[in-house]
């Protein structure tokens, strides 16, 4: 479980080993990753029906709470 507070960031990380596999179960969440020198945005969370999250292993992943006043919450699964 990993937790973001309210217009906070986490990251970016990289997993060299394992694949991500994020879901926000609380809150909203951005999870952004650098994949072919391009940018990618997805989101997770109660506004975007608790949408799974795959981030292949070895690209670096940065995670945003937007939020102003809500704390998220996620789980990161192998």
């Amino acid at each position: 479980m990993t937790s973001v507070l309210p217009q906070s960031k986490k990251g970016p990380h990289k997993h060299f080993i394992r694949q991500g596999c994020f879901v926000c179960v609380s809150g909203n969440v951005k999870v952004v990753i650098k994949q072919d020198d391009e940018f990618h945005e997805y989101f997770s969370g109660k506004d975007y029906d608790y949408q799974v999250i795959i981030v292949p292993r070895g690209v670096p992943a940065l995670i945003v709470n937007e939020s102003k006043n809500e704390e998220a919450l996620l789980l990161n699964l192998p």
